[in-house]
């Protein structure tokens, strides 16, 4: 019987273990998801090398003969990991995989995968039943009859620790379950305890009371350490791809696999698409990361540039002014792929039935049609983006365009009006929160002028068009030239700028074929599902915009549900939207083959029509209107913009060391755009460059930097 001390340190040992845990679910909170999901299958048996090891129906997950020798075997892929490189092992049979632990360095990122959600239920419920409390209940029960305190060995000399020896009646099966290839795992379950005592197995000491440690020692202490996860089952592969989108991309430079094949050979068709799907996030991360590199500095400086044409929610140039302005309307989003040539007839034929906004690239083929859009989305930061308005007649239209766009665009094209928003990608965390990755230089703008609506992209002018339409409250989108694939071997449709400067590279030598060709081959091809069930050639590019497509429409499905109508009758397949023209061309839009829905009460079945052919006019009209009568800004520079100019230019002609460039980064944090590469690119090595080395590199980027900077804001302030 335990007295009051050995009570005493139960009590403490109960809290302590409810501590950890605790900690363990403050800190990795989508682990609360696994409470309770266990299933009495699972049980723990010990294998020949004394290690405790997850049985289902009584069969071991894992070796059951050296389980620690086989997780050594399959974590010695890990050797020769770098810092920045993420481990991720999929299959979780054998616990002792999570000693991956003790070759990874501080900080670096390990992830286990397993298809089996009890099983992880298991694994947490085993944690919470830490073999010391359940010791110490044990200490405090009654002797139950039958029941001796004589040692296993007849010496009649008592156990120390209080454990009784099994009772002699119960047969040798309950005890030790016989291996199939002949060897005896030792049981440990519910089934194998009898009230108030523990079966002890025959190989172990009587006089040795057994460890009190955690039963899955190397699990808890993997889920103690930093930047080590775990996810078990097909529900918490969407935490694990938030885990993985959250992830600084410049803080990791690829990723390792290993596999418990056991584990892997149950349901290889999961860990398949699990492990594509990991590739194909931290691959989209590191592209995000090296556009970010090469354009980061030409939108901090184009964004502060065009903050003399920022305004209050209140203008019609501001994106919040437009705020679900046209509820119940439909859409046609226009891009400008290979397939748009084939639907142009069809736009222009029902063409006042949307309100279209076209992207830049598609505006000449839609104005050779006869098309006029109501708006034209930019995104591009490029001055190459004016070759899409060149000699064109831009007075009924409005151009959405991102803050990030050139500065010489406002100078330079006369629309009927300009609409200013910012870009903002969300990333999801694991524990369901969410955090704004702003384009550098927003905050600042926001500072001096206030918000100017957000949307998402996916990176291509397409995905930000969409968000932009949902913006203003379309929830009806059609979908023109989204082929998002190689149609026809081409990338653009005809009369785009691209094949108006093509056209002058024409020789007899020299072919617009072979000019798409040398484009194309330029590209890592691969076939992708098309649109009439065949495969097309698609690339990494084109497939993480569909992607991004295919993720959005699904994920509003439940929160803000847009229907999505593809009129291409070519292209790749984008799931979750519906193919209209597929079978047949002439196919009506939703409005024409029910006329009603856009009759009022007043307005009879009979002309409906009428009142659809106005829906082009009617939308030109009120999009217009808001221009005429708004006031002429003050375009000058603001003062916050003169004291950065300064802030710079000191730097520039000051030593240009880090601990000066700290100082203006600690004043101005979203100039650090300036010399991100150059950071990380000193972080990355930083074992490789001397301290001189790594301040000569910092100190000479730094200089080239901010020398191009000053050099083309001088222009515009």
């Amino acid at each position: 019987m335990a007295g009051p001390p050995e009570a005493a340190r139960y009590a403490d040992d109960i809290r302590s273990a409810g501590h950890v845990m605790e900690e363990v679910f403050r800190r990795k909170p989508y682990l609360q998801f696994l409470r309770g999901k266990s299933s009495p299958d699972y049980s723990l048996i010990e294998a020949r090398d004394g290690s405790m090891i997850p049985a289902r129906g009584g069969k071991a997950l894992c070796s059951s003969y050296g389980p620690e020798k086989e997780a050594r075997r399959i974590l010695s892929g890990s050797q020769g990991l770098k810092r920045t490189q993420i481990l991720v092992i999929l299959g979780a049979g054998n616990p002792e995989i999570f000693r991956a632990t003790e070759s990874l360095v501080p900080g670096q990122i390990c992830a286990v995968l397993d298809h089996r959600l009890d099983l992880g239920g298991f694994y947490i419920q085993t944690l919470m039943n830490d073999s010391r409390p359940e010791k110490v209940a044990r200490d405090e029960s009654p002797h139950s009859p039958g029941q001796s305190d004589a040692s296993a060995d007849g010496t009649g000399k008592g156990s120390e620790s209080g454990d009784l020896n099994p009772d002699p009646t119960l047969p040798d099966s309950i005890i030790e379950e016989s291996h199939p290839q002949g060897h005896a795992a030792k049981v440990r379950s519910d089934t194998a305890q009898t009230a108030g005592s523990r079966l002890i197995p025959q190989s172990e000491s009587p006089d040795r009371s057994p460890s009190p440690g955690p039963a899955l020692p190397a699990f808890q202490s993997y889920l103690n350490t930093p930047g080590c996860h775990v996810f078990f089952g097909e529900e918490t592969l969407v935490s694990l791809e938030h885990y993985l989108e959250g992830l600084p991309a410049e803080n990791f430079q690829g990723i390792r696999f290993l596999k418990h094949r056991a584990s892997v050979d149950q349901a290889p068709e999961f860990y398949e698409f699990a492990e594509a799907r990991m590739r194909g996030i931290l691959q989209s991360r590191m592209s995000d990361l090296l556009t970010r590199f090469e354009f980061e500095p030409l939108w901090l400086r184009n964004t502060l540039i065009n903050s003399k044409h920022a305004s209050s929610h209140h203008e019609p140039e501001n994106l919040i002014y437009w705020q679900d302005r046209w509820k119940d309307r439909p859409a046609l989003l226009i891009s400008a792929g290979p397939g748009l040539t084939e639907s142009l007839d069809w736009i222009a034929r029902y063409q006042h039935q949307f309100f279209i906004l076209a992207c830049d690239t598609a505006l000449k083929p839609l104005l050779r049609a006869g098309i006029r859009p109501h708006g034209i989305h930019i995104l591009d930061a490029q001055k190459q983006t004016l070759l899409h308005f060149l000699n064109e007649d831009l007075s009924d239209m409005v151009i959405f365009a991102d803050l990030v766009c050139h500065p010489a665009l406002p100078l330079h094209l006369a629309p009927a009006g300009w609409v200013f928003s910012s870009t903002a990608r969300l990333i999801y965390r694991p524990d369901g929160s969410t955090e704004e990755l702003k384009t550098p230089g927003t905050d600042l703008l926001e500072s001096m002028c206030g918000a100017q609506g957000k949307l998402q992209s996916g990176g291509s002018v397409a995905t930000s068009a969409f968000d932009l339409l949902r913006f203003l409250g379309f929830r009806t989108i059609y979908f023109a030239g989204q082929d998002l694939a190689w149609t026809f071997r081409q990338l653009h449709a005809l009369n785009t700028h691209h094949y108006e400067r093509w056209n002058f590279m024409v020789s007899r030598t020299l072919s617009l074929e072979t000019i798409n060709e040398r484009v194309m081959q330029k590209r890592d091809l691969v076939p992708v599902p098309s649109v009439d069930g065949k495969s097309i050639p698609g690339d990494f590019i084109l497939s993480l915009y569909r992607s991004w497509f295919e993720q959005s429409i699904e994920s509003l499905k439940h929160e803000d549900p847009v229907k999505c109508i593809n009129l291409s009758r070519s292209g790749s397949q984008i799931e979750g939207m519906q193919n209209l023209r597929i079978e047949n061309p002439d196919a009506l839009p939703e409005m024409a083959k029910n006329p009603a829905m856009t009759a009022t009460d007043s307005t009879s079945a009979a002309n409906a029509s009428r009142v659809t052919n106005g829906t082009n006019a009617e939308l030109r009209t009120e999009l217009l209107e808001a221009f005429k009568d708004a006031r002429k800004r003050d375009e000058s520079n603001t003062p916050l913009l003169q004291s950065i100019y300064q802030s710079l230019l000191d730097l520039l002609y000051g030593e240009a060391t880090a601990t000066e460039a700290e100082v203006v980064w600690q004043r101005y944090p979203e100039l650090r755009a300036l010399i991100r590469r150059t950071e990380v690119y000193i972080s990355r090595n930083q074992e490789k460059l001397s301290e001189e080395r790594a301040s000569s590199v910092y100190r000479t980027n730094l200089k080239k930097s901010l020398t191009q900077f000053l050099r083309f804001i001088n222009r515009y302030i």
